[in-house]
């Protein structure tokens, strides 16, 4: 999938990846470009076998967050999200999301992790452009940075 599609998968599962906190992550994020929306979603539905419960704009994001759609899937209580990125380099996204911690990606290639002294030292770095932008984006930002503070 993350070949054919040149997507990446970022989030908790991606920041689990490189971290030595142990936590599951509720759900897997793959970040997929615009263009192979369609492939993307067919591999995880016919491959996978994973069912398409929700597609929509998610609350708190803005067009500066570089997401056009979110698609969720789910079989049993396992999910995927499916994000759609405007354009064709879902590795922008990264540098939008509200702090370092997060700014990890596994692609087909490899692992990457933005800020390896920070997040490997457990610390991470409010991304202040994104956070202070507008009051849904700041919200969302709030309730990420509480999550990840829980998980250390």
């Amino acid at each position: 999938l993350l070949r054919i599609t040149r997507s990446i998968v970022s989030g908790s599962a991606a920041l689990r990846m490189v971290s030595d906190i142990d936590f599951t992550p509720g759900d897997l994020d793959i970040y997929t470009p615009l263009s192979q929306e369609e492939t993307a979603m067919e591999i995880v539905q016919r491959d996978m076998n994973f069912q398409a419960v929700a597609s929509r704009m998610p609350l708190g994001y803005t067009d500066h967050s570089g997401i056009f759609k979110v698609h969720r899937l789910e079989k049993g209580i396992k999910s995927i999200n499916i994000i759609i990125v405007r354009g064709e380099n879902p590795t922008e996204a990264l540098f939008r999301f509200h702090s370092t911690v997060v700014m990890n990606c596994l692609t087909a290639f490899g692992l990457y992790c933005a800020y390896p002294s920070l997040t490997l030292s457990d610390y991470g770095v409010a991304n202040l452009p994104v956070v202070l932008r507008d009051v849904g984006v700041r919200l969302n930002a709030l309730e990420c940075f509480e999550k990840y503070r829980v998980r250390g």
